[in-house]
């Protein structure tokens, strides 16, 4: 039938930094039981557990390989299709709800680490940091094994897209109006960031901006 998704069969979803794959699985089936048992070799709280049908087993795997990195048994929502995006970055999976309900898990342990609400989510796990969009231009930046927040940086305006380097010490941050900022996370645990992210005046002359 045109426009079924089977039930046995698992949702895919792409990685936006592009070094992994992950597939969400219902619980019950036979993908998502095999999944959670070779989780429960880590997962203590997940080898007694009583699944239902609104549960999913996330699967990180690699792009290149295909190779199991880790998983996640996410109990919210209403199964693997309820997820607007899913994304794994160093030791955590981020799962997306309704495009701004984001919950973070342990692809290690399985267990759920927090949950945060923002936009265009994107995270590093060289840096372990993950930035969102928390509305009206404000960025804010995240621990990825602890979900709690570290800094924000006030734009003004609002944020469109935003992306790390590829060894996390840089985050790209473009806004809606195209004016594109790059950030430096290096010590952003150690040391706030600058804010320097105002609009320039168009009318101004180049040659009296500061540089």
């Amino acid at each position: 039938m045109a426009g079924h998704i089977s039930l046995l069969c698992p949702i895919p979803f792409a990685d936006p930094q592009g070094s992994r794959f992950v597939l969400a699985w219902k619980a019950k089936s036979d993908g998502g039981r095999n999944a959670l048992n070779s989780l429960k070799a880590h997962c203590e709280v997940c080898k007694g557990v009583k699944l239902s049908e609104h549960d999913t087993v996330f699967e990180v795997r690699d792009s290149r390989t295909g190779k199991p990195l880790g998983s996640a048994l996410a109990q919210i929502g209403a199964g693997a299709i309820s997820f607007s995006a899913a994304f794994s970055a160093g030791k955590a999976l981020l799962a997306v709800k309704d495009d701004i309900r984001i919950s973070v898990f342990s692809i290690e342990t399985g267990k759920l680490i927090g949950h945060v609400k923002g936009l265009h989510p994107s995270a590093s796990g060289e840096s372990g940091l993950f930035v969102l969009d928390e509305g009206s231009g404000l960025l804010g930046v995240f621990d990825l094994s602890t979900c709690e927040k570290i800094e924000e940086q006030q734009f003004a305006d609002e944020i469109a897209y935003m992306h790390f380097s590829s060894d996390g010490k840089r985050v790209l941050v473009m806004t809606q109006h195209q004016e594109v900022f790059v950030l430096d996370m290096s010590d952003v645990r150690e040391h706030p960031l600058a804010p320097q992210h105002q609009t320039p005046d168009p009318s101004a002359d180049p040659a009296d901006q500061p540089q």
